[in-house]
């Protein structure tokens, strides 16, 4: 069962819209399959991200990760710079360098940013596994029955 997020990240944007500044952060992680044997279905869970001065979560599901694939989850933060302040400072991510780089474009500015592993968590809530085994014997007496 996967316990942690790999590769961790975040694209924080900001952008600026009728004289206001709207900014996002998208954390993006991936959950691994390490089995070989088993299929996992149905996934449900919690992404945690932060420490003791700032967290968030959010809820994610996977519909169906295969043996040693990996799946994608992701949080979409957004607001204005007090709403947004304290996940743009846990980020390290400086609000005067975005802000400045938004107001000269249209399609405002964003930068990538690497999450320490330790920042960020998950929790499964539920998950169905299923043996690769049984599935494939179940497929080919589907196949039979269609001849």
């Amino acid at each position: 069962m996967p316990d942690h997020v790999e590769n961790p990240r975040a694209i924080a944007k900001a952008e600026i819209k009728d004289n206001q500044v709207k900014y996002s952060v998208l954390v993006i992680g991936d959950v691994t399959n390490g089995n070989s044997d088993v299929i996992l279905e149905n996934i449900r869970g919690e992404m945690l991200l932060g420490d003791s001065a700032y967290h968030a979560s959010h809820p994610f599901k996977i519909d169906r990760i295969l043996p040693f694939q990996s799946g994608t989850v992701s949080m979409t933060l957004e607001g204005n710079e007090k709403e947004m302040k304290p996940v743009l400072d846990f980020l390290q991510v400086g609000v005067d360098k975005l802000l400045e780089e938004a107001s000269g474009k249209k399609t405002g500015a964003s930068e990538m940013v690497n999450i320490k592993s330790e920042s960020i968590t998950m929790r499964i809530i539920s998950c169905d596994k299923k043996d690769i085994e049984t599935i494939f014997k179940e497929k080919g007496k589907t196949d039979e029955k269609n001849k």
